[in-house]
């Protein structure tokens, strides 16, 4: 019984290890970004890098990535940000999901698959003017460190917007509109619509595409409209090395071109020789054996 208990305990050990340490991988490198890890040390991400709880990233004017983290929640870095992944959980032995992420400076878009409830559960962006909390949604939040302007985007779902430390109900701001909070304000703007146009820019803006690193050895995969790049292109099941947690579902089968090349059916047998009616008795019989 003794033995027993120790393999059970090393068991969960290992998975809880697995949940709490897998967090990211760079799926989408391009320009410098760079990685200041408590775990690895200070390096510049390449595609396939990990990322942990703890790490900062940051991104020079040219710099552009995008992280597939072990849930498939997926983050967008645009160029001259800087962020830090404060807290991230997600252990399928006790059901504890709660992520905390500090936008220092820049654009982060989240793409977020999984569900939070926003009180045992919680996926926080906080700036250093404002937060924001999701359930499960797609939105972009930026902070200028200069004018200390925080403004959200909602591509999909609804966010959640609120200043630190306040107890004053959040602003919702649902898919298709904006809200800002500069320090000083007591609450966030009013949300506002956005026309197409914008949206469509700022989520374009705001997505690291595939083809991005076809400078680093890598095929360029095709890229839907604004629309299917809103919704569903980011999803980590189109990527092929996505990290998952023990209880995620297996992601589909991928070619290194994007889905398995259809397999071409073996050729047929080689044609018969013609045979010369008149000289049909004195000819042999081939018989030629299917594949």
């Amino acid at each position: 019984m003794k033995h027993v208990f120790i393999v059970l305990f090393l068991l969960v050990s290992q998975s809880k290890t697995y949940a709490e340490e897998l967090h990211g991988i760079f799926m989408v490198v391009k320009g410098n970004v760079e990685v200041e890890s408590k775990k690895t040390g200070k390096f510049k991400a390449k595609v396939s890098s990990k990322v942990y709880a703890g790490d900062t990233v940051s991104t020079d004017a040219d710099g552009r990535g995008k992280i597939v983290m072990s849930d498939r929640n997926v983050l967008n870095v645009s160029p001259s940000t800087k962020f830090t992944i404060n807290k991230y959980e997600n252990d399928s032995t006790t059901g504890v999901k709660n992520v905390d992420i500090e936008l220092s400076e820049g654009k982060l878009r989240s793409n977020v698959e999984q569900k939070y409830d926003g009180e045992k559960s919680q996926y926080l962006i906080k700036t250093p003017t404002a937060v924001a909390g999701v359930r499960g949604t797609q939105f972009l939040t930026s902070f200028d460190k200069v004018s200390r302007k925080t403004e959200i985007v909602t591509f999909k779902g609804t966010v959640a917007f609120s200043l630190p430390g306040s107890s004053a109900p959040p602003v919702m701001v649902k898919k298709g509109e904006t809200s800002s909070l500069s320090q000083g304000q007591t609450a966030p703007e009013a949300p506002k619509k956005l026309d197409k146009k914008d949206l469509d820019s700022a989520s374009k803006g705001s997505t690291a595409k595939n083809e991005d690193t076809k400078d680093q050895g890598r095929s360029p995969a095709s890229e839907g409209n604004s629309e299917s790049m809103i919704d569903g292109n980011d999803k980590a099941a189109n990527d092929k090395n996505v990290p998952r947690s023990p209880d995620s579902p297996p992601p589909p089968q991928m070619g290194p071109q994007g889905p398995t090349n259809i397999v071409k059916p073996p050729p047929g047998p080689p044609p018969v020789p013609q045979v010369d009616q008149t000289q049909r008795l004195k000819s042999k019989v081939i018989i030629v054996p299917t594949r």
